[in-house]
């Protein structure tokens, strides 16, 4: 199993991708924009990829964000160990470890459906008020 991270070890948002393309291509271009809209850059967040989740345990333990946010089906199913559709669990947090957790579509499904990209906003939102980010809009 590859585990692909990047980002800083005292990052406060913790994303565990469900793909390891992370900042690459039309879903990196737009996961860059959902963050700079959160006052965020992608070197100021650590994300990795759910393919191993022994090493995404071990991460979470060692840098203890503040928040984490699952992109997609597969990070948020496998963290969470729940076997529903995303878009029955996406939007609420739920914990692991103590930490939040905000469960939201992958950038790359907003590719192909923009309407979702109006609930990944709301979900970003709740994930700035829980962390004391501004939000201008």
């Amino acid at each position: 199993m590859n585990f692909f991270f990047e980002g800083p070890e005292n990052a406060t948002i913790f994303i565990i991708d469900s793909g390891t393309g992370f900042f690459k291509g039309k879903s990196g271009e737009l996961l860059t924009k959902i963050l700079k809209a959160m006052n965020l850059s992608p070197d100021s967040v650590f994300i990795c990829n759910a393919d191993d989740l022994e090493s995404v345990h071990e991460k979470i333990k060692t840098i203890y964000p503040e928040i984490i946010i699952t992109l997609g089906t597969k990070a948020g199913q496998s963290l969470l160990q729940i076997k529903l559709p995303l878009e029955q669990f996406r939007g609420k947090f739920y914990e692991y470890n103590g930490i939040k957790v905000m469960p939201t579509f992958h950038p790359s499904l907003l590719l192909k459906h923009p309407e979702y990209k109006r609930q990944v906003w709301e979900d970003m939102k709740r994930v700035m008020e829980n962390v004391g980010l501004k939000n201008d809009s």
